[in-house]
């Protein structure tokens, strides 16, 4: 029994160590309130979008990946380097008006050589989600902590027309979930098909 305890406990040291190295990527959830309008489109108002300043609240949902689409470059201002990142959703501005939407699909931590460092996510209908070294020292995206706060602008300009729309305001991060890769689920299955063995070769003694 003793030795069967022992084997499934490596199993589940197993599961918990292949599930964790495999995964890098991850789920950051933010909600806030919309705070200031901008309309560059004389046909539109905040009424238009149903916008209440102070009230009308928004969400964000990012799937993020620090190992993927990785790249940096550096001139005389400061040096950006790049990950992957992807709006889960449209934006607020785009959803209300059905614009033209802003594909980055982009993260990146700008380190400035004379102004505050920026981390920042980007994606949707131009969607920015982001802090500075000013704000915290926790500005790099991979260091942003639950509960922390985070400006937002989200904009979007309306097909076949001029002038781009924009909300802007703050923002908090929920959470952070782990999103486990296709690999981490068959490294799990396979260390379960293993426990199922021990526990039927201990049966058969029996």
């Amino acid at each position: 029994m003793i030795s069967l305890i022992k084997k499934l406990g490596l199993a589940v040291l197993l599961i918990a160590t292949t599930s964790s190295s495999i995964a890098s990527r991850y789920q950051y959830d933010f909600s806030g309130i919309i705070s200031s309008f901008t309309s560059y489109n004389p046909n539109y108002s905040a009424e238009d979008l149903d916008v209440v300043l102070g009230v009308t609240p928004v969400s964000y949902v990012f799937d993020v990946d620090f190992s993927r689409n990785v790249y940096s470059f550096t001139n005389s201002a400061a040096t950006w380097n790049y990950f992957f990142a992807d709006l889960v959703g449209d934006g607020y501005a785009f959803s209300q008006l059905g614009g033209l939407p802003y594909e980055d699909q982009s993260g990146f931590n700008a380190e400035f050589v004379s102004w505050q460092n920026i981390g920042e996510l980007d994606g949707g209908s131009s969607v920015r989600v982001f802090t500075s070294s000013f704000n915290t020292s926790n500005w790099k995206v991979a260091d942003w902590q639950i509960n922390q706060s985070f400006q937002f602008s989200d904009g979007t300009t309306v097909l076949g027309e001029s002038g781009a729309i924009y909300v802007f305001g703050n923002v908090t991060l929920n959470s952070i979930t782990v999103i486990p890769e296709p690999s981490s689920y068959s490294a799990i299955a396979s260390v379960g098909v293993l426990v199922l063995a021990i526990l039927r070769r201990k049966q058969k003694k029996h």
